[in-house]
């Protein structure tokens, strides 16, 4: 299980999560949504341990984070990375193996091959001798993908992996996530595409700086939920509708399918 009990945390006087409470069962595909500024990538940071709690705790496999960070690898969004760094792509993916690795900065025979290895699983092995400021949004994204899975880690969580990415990047990061699922591996991830948020996801949290909802997909992804969280403009939840080609009276049972 994936447990957090009465999470409040923020940043300076300004809290971001308020009472946050729900449990969920792992291994799972989990999906983090809602509108911006409701606290998704504050929760995900608090899950890393990277921001601690005013309240309330958050545990992984029955232990507090800070006893199981090693099980865990994460892909960050995009911006917050300084892509000037003068870095070729193999190094960037060998620095996922530094859980590892015993011996800091160098790196085995077998650490080289599993980073290309998980570059040739994101398509970007062509690129391993390429600086990672030369590459597209893309291309940067599937290469911290790869980083994240050389770690081998039991949860990946990822911050918005499909956010400013091409449509061939974001299929096949999406294929080699379904693939590292059906391996028994948990994922985490930051997702702001309600479109195929209810498809994409065994489990969703629903967020608007407090707990909305949480729980299997088709008993978050309603109608109510929906509204609760974006408010009651919903012309947002209007076009979703649409697109659905679904009436209001059965988008509930759209979702689930």
């Amino acid at each position: 299980m994936i447990e957090v009990h009465n999470l409040t945390t923020g940043y300076g006087k300004n809290t971001a999560l308020w009472n946050i409470d729900f449990s969920i069962p792992l291994p799972s595909f989990i999906g983090i949504i809602g509108p911006n500024g409701s606290g998704k990538s504050t929760l995900l940071k608090t899950m890393l341990g990277e921001r601690k709690p005013l309240t309330g705790h958050i545990t992984l496999f029955g232990q507090p984070i800070a006893q199981v960070k090693n099980r865990l690898a994460y892909v960050p969004q995009l911006n917050s990375v300084d892509w000037n760094f003068p870095v070729q792509v193999l190094d960037v993916v060998l620095m996922g193996r530094f859980k590892t690795n015993s011996w800091g900065p160098f790196y085995s025979k077998e650490d080289k091959e599993k980073a290309k290895e998980y570059l040739n699983a994101v398509g970007m092995l062509d690129f391993q001798k390429r600086q990672i400021g030369e590459l597209s949004g893309g291309q940067r994204q599937r290469v911290f993908l790869a980083r994240a899975l050389a770690r081998e880690a039991d949860v990946l969580l990822l911050d918005e992996p499909l956010a400013g990415v091409d449509a061939a990047s974001g299929e096949r990061i999406l294929n080699v996530l379904s693939h590292y699922q059906q391996q028994g591996h948990s994922i985490i991830m930051v997702h702001h595409d309600l479109l195929t948020a209810a498809s994409l996801f065994d489990h969703l949290i629903l967020l608007q700086t407090r707990l909305v909802a949480a729980g299997p997909s088709p008993k978050v992804f309603n109608l109510e939920n929906l509204q609760t969280a974006y408010g009651t403009d919903v012309s947002i939840l209007s076009d979703l509708i649409n697109k659905l080609g679904q009436s209001p009276n059965t988008f509930t049972n759209a979702s689930s399918q």
